[in-house]
């Protein structure tokens, strides 16, 4: 599954309202790949509700939230980029 398929489909789930589990996304990887995570865009000074987090095959991280859609950060990356339809 590719990067680009997995965000449609993942942004596909979005519109219906619902939130899909891709157990391919749910495979193993060393911590070492990345052991700091930058925070997560926060306009509002409260935070941002985090609802899961999954390693990609390539070894992004992605990270669903409440409210706020999602986002991905890409293996080695220094930045989060939110997924927009």
């Amino acid at each position: 599954m590719t990067r680009s398929h997995l965000t449609s489909t993942l942004v596909r789930a979005m519109k219906l309202g619902r939130w899909m589990v891709l157990s391919l996304a749910l495979v193993p990887a060393s911590l070492a790949a990345q052991t700091t995570l930058p925070p997560l865009p926060d306009t509002t000074g409260w935070g941002v509700h985090v609802l899961t987090l999954v390693r990609d095959p390539a070894g992004g991280i992605w990270a669903g939230t409440y409210g706020r859609g999602i986002y991905v950060l890409p293996a080695g990356g220094v930045a989060w980029e939110q997924i927009k339809s």
